[in-house]
């Protein structure tokens, strides 16, 4: 009774704590209403339980006053702090920039999503190129599993060939090249040295490719837009798949 809104938490009276709980949680279910009546009645039930404790096992007399005011103050306490927390959520969001989005090429432009799933312990690697065109809609996909790849950034580089000997292949006039590694769009567009010496011999071979290809663009993409690849590769990669389809 020390605890506001107490009454109207113990309707009826229980002997059995399970029963009390029960009756708890089927009553917060049934209500629209804000559940800071339970919370508080969680809160006294854990300062009793802590105060039968020390009364059983540290032979403290009983305080029943202090312990309705030591939880009180801790519901309070925790109320505030969730309430911090909401605040700090909602400014979160509202700071935070939008999750990147994937949008098709414009038309006539195909697009080819590479990207490499390496295995760091055996050198194993799977590839995998997914092909869709203007309206995203689905024009085919290969995969290719390497083995004694040294690095990931040699796994990604053996993807971009991959992708641009097969738009080679398939004599494409309009497609955009897309990868998940910066480093890659930056070497192609800009002819910066920023990949490794031992890996650059395999960009050169791609820039000696993309000569037969009229109109192509390379970009950068985060690797939350390139989700077929990452579902493809894995499976390449884990079954020693090579396929094309």
């Amino acid at each position: 009774m020390q605890v506001p809104r107490g009454s109207a938490v113990l309707q009826r009276m229980q002997n059995k704590e399970a029963t009390i709980f029960e009756g708890w949680m089927n009553q917060n279910q049934n209500q629209t209403s804000s559940p800071d009546w339970l919370i508080i009645a969680m809160t006294v039930s854990w300062t009793i339980w802590n105060e039968r404790c020390e009364v059983n096992f540290q032979n403290k007399k009983a305080e029943p006053l202090a312990v309705s005011k030591r939880a009180i103050s801790f519901a309070t306490y925790t109320s505030k702090l969730n309430s911090q927390d909401q605040l700090h959520n909602i400014n979160t969001q509202r700071n935070s920039p939008p999750k990147p989005v994937w949008k098709p090429p414009p038309n006539p432009y195909l697009v080819i999503n590479c990207d490499a799933s390496y295995d760091s312990n055996t050198g194993l690697t799977g590839v995998s190129l997914v092909l869709r065109d203007s309206a995203n809609t689905w024009r085919g996909c290969s995969a290719k599993f390497y083995a004694g790849v040294s690095n990931p950034e040699h796994a990604e580089c053996l993807a971009f060939f991959e992708a641009v000997s097969w738009s080679k292949e398939m004599r494409h006039t309009h497609v955009v090249f897309e990868t998940d590694l910066q480093a890659i769009e930056t070497y192609i567009n800009s002819a910066k040295p920023v990949i490794a010496w031992e890996n650059e011999s395999i960009l050169i071979d791609v820039l000696d490719c993309l000569k037969f290809i009229p109109f192509w663009l390379c970009r950068y993409i985060p690797r939350d837009c390139n989700k077929p690849d990452d579902e493809l590769v894995e499976f390449s990669r884990k079954f020693r798949v090579t396929s094309l389809a």
